[in-house]
């Protein structure tokens, strides 16, 4: 089996690239959150993730473990129940738990949730991501992969909770075939062996998807082309919406529905504000701390997203109370944009955007 190794370069370009959180080391792992049992994982990656798991849990009080078996005696569910139980997932913490169990021998995915988190991970939700995304990663071979970006999309929705924010209905009516976020149900799901289609939905953009996705006349029709785009059933890295350094980036990625999905609704109908100057744009929230701004470029042909120097110049956090920072790369957004720049506790943020901390169990 071929299981890609992550390296922190593909990580924080996924994160970043799609205003995902890639974990940043605020706290040291006091507890052993994934049992890789089988063996199944890379071995490389068990002190990331066990960081990454301690760091949610500073963050939200929720304690997520993994567990990989070769096999179960009798159904994945009742081990899994009673493995959460034996094991005091969440036992502190109100129930608030999640455990991910996988039977590698009969290719089974359980996922266990708490009866506190029951209304933010709900058993469609967690179905939903299991058909959408999980799925692609296990055919392709790179289940550790998935997991990690699986994180991403839990971490989120948790974040929201934390703001008092609920699924966000506005952004599923905007998305197309919106259906595939309520139907479906149960946390239990057969995972594809290598080998079989993952179904990662890159594509190369047609000729009318190319005239669609191009350099817009105004940064606010560039951004509004940017839903669009997330919208798409298909990702489509290599149109000219986007800087060339950003169409490289873009390339190199597989994606799921889920995934693409889950940068839409994080951000769609979020208010925002806009700076221009000469050649350069950035677009900010102003009532959401949680997704990072957008960098533009103005070209000949109209205003590109500059998702390059998204990765470049910005940093996302777990753990903390902040979600992510400016790092000032010296480039010519910088300097465009110095007097925008704000220290905010430990942190630079955009002077006039949402910089609200979140509330933490630490």
């Amino acid at each position: 089996m071929r299981r890609g190794r992550m390296s922190r370069q593909v990580l924080a370009a996924l994160g970043l690239i799609l205003s995902a959180f890639v974990a940043r080391s605020l706290a040291q792992a006091v507890i052993k959150r994934v049992d890789d049992r089988a063996r199944y994982l890379e071995s490389g990656e068990l002190p990331n993730f066990d960081r990454y798991l301690q760091q949610i849990y500073d963050e939200s009080g929720v304690d997520i473990r993994f567990l990989f078996v070769d096999s179960v005696p009798g159904t994945l569910e009742d081990f899994a129940l009673h493995q959460a139980r034996a094991l005091g997932i969440g036992r502190d913490i109100d129930r608030r738990g999640v455990l991910f169990a996988y039977d590698v021998r009969r290719h089974t995915l359980r996922v266990e949730v708490g009866p506190k988190l029951e209304s933010i991970f709900t058993d469609r939700f967690v179905g939903y991501l299991m058909r959408n995304h999980l799925r692609s990663f296990f055919a392709s071979g790179n289940p550790t992969f998935g997991f990690r970006l699986t994180l991403f999309m839990l971490h989120a929705r948790l974040r929201r909770a934390a703001l008092g924010e609920e699924y966000n209905p506005r952004a599923a009516e905007f998305i197309q075939a919106r259906e595939r976020l309520a139907t479906g149900g149960g946390a239990s799901a057969q995972m594809p062996k290598p080998g079989e289609p993952p179904g990662f939905i890159n594509a190369g953009a047609d000729t009318s998807e190319t005239r669609t996705f191009g350099p817009q006349p105004t940064i606010e029709a560039a951004y509004a082309r940017y839903l669009e785009w997330l919208r798409s059933d298909r990702f489509l890295p290599d149109v000219m919406l986007f800087t060339p350094a950003s169409r490289a980036h873009l390339t190199a990625f597989p994606v799921t529905l889920a995934f693409k999905e889950y940068i839409l609704l994080l951000e769609y109908g979020q208010p925002y504000a806009i700076i221009e100057r000469g050649d350069l744009g950035l677009l900010y929230f102003t009532r959401d701390p949680l997704v990072c701004p957008h960098f533009f470029r103005r070209t000949p042909a109209g205003w590109q997203l500059d998702i390059f120097t998204e990765v470049r110049n910005t940093i996302n956090f777990a753990g903390g109370r902040y979600t992510w920072g400016y790092r000032d790369a010296g480039d010519d957004f910088s300097r465009a944009f110095s007097d925008r720049l704000v220290q905010v506790g430990p942190i630079v943020r955009l002077r006039g955007g949402d910089n609200r901390p979140l509330r933490t169990l630490k």
